[in-house]
């Protein structure tokens, strides 16, 4: 099936609202498939539309959208995906004593852990000192280097294609178990920009979220170092639904490490408003 009408000049118009912020280059040896490509200007044109041609109906359409790990086509044959994941593992890791996502969990590490769970059909484009991983992804960098999460974001956007982006922490090893269901509520609720995690503690976690990629662009702050996470979510329409328990843990401190090794992985389940 073809794209539906207005979806190709939407992903144009990303990178207009969402140019390159500071170096956000893709690191040498990152996947082609997520790289910025060319604007192309959208031009509208009026149709005639035959009294007999089949329109897909809203259900049809929903269903559609419902797939959210399933590449979408776009013109030429060329996949464009549904969603894409961008893992933010740039952080300092001082209470740490170090680089976080590097820890090992179970033999891998704790960034292993989250791009293992993720759907093998999402693009991932991780922010952070580049690194082998145990599935293919794009390595870009926040400017300045720490300058915190809004600034990784607005660093991982410009190679982003789709609509929709998941958003994930990568000190936070079991957060990719309910990122297929935020994506898919997100999909089906077309007054929403976000759908946003809560907790078992009831914090809500902007790093466990699924963004309308457009409305994620416009709600950036220029410049994006330094801005308060939170502030992001100022401007979008938002969803809240709670977490699995043991989703939103995060790797802030060595015995974290610990909680973590002591804790099943999350199953995949319908997440509960």
């Amino acid at each position: 099936m073809g794209a539906l009408p207005g979806e190709v000049g939407a992903r144009e118009g990303l990178r207009d609202r969402c140019p390159p912020a500071g170096d956000g280059q893709l690191a040498r040896g990152a996947r082609p498939g997520v790289r910025a490509v060319p604007h192309l200007r959208q031009r509208v044109v009026a149709l005639r539309v035959p009294r007999d041609l089949h329109l897909p109906t809203p259900s049809a359409h929903r269903s559609r959208l419902r797939a959210a790990s399933t590449p979408a086509p776009h013109n030429g044959g060329v996949s464009i995906p549904s969603v894409t994941a961008i893992v933010l593992c740039g952080g300092a890791g001082r209470r740490f004593g170090g680089d976080k996502t590097r820890a090992d969990l179970a033999g891998s590490p704790v960034l292993d852990h989250v791009l293992d769970g993720l759907p093998s059909a999402w693009p991932v484009v991780c922010v952070g000192d580049p690194r082998p991983t145990a599935r293919p992804v794009a390595w870009c960098r926040e400017d300045p280097p720490g300058g915190g999460p809004v600034a990784a974001i607005a660093a991982a956007l410009p190679h982003v294609d789709s609509p929709v982006v998941v958003v994930l922490g990568g000190d936070m090893p079991y957060a990719a178990s309910p990122a297929p269901d935020l994506a898919s509520r997100l999909a089906v609720g077309p007054g929403l920009d976000v759908v946003l995690g809560r907790d078992g503690d009831g914090r809500l976690q902007p790093l466990l979220a699924a963004y309308r990629t457009e409305a994620l662009c416009a709600a950036l702050p220029k410049p994006a170092a330094g801005t308060p996470l939170m502030r992001l979510l100022d401007s979008l329409r938002t969803l809240v639904v709670a977490l699995p328990e043991g989703a939103a843990l995060d790797v802030d401190t060595t015995a974290d490490l610990d909680r973590a090794r002591r804790r099943p992985r999350p199953t995949r389940h319908r997440l509960d408003p």
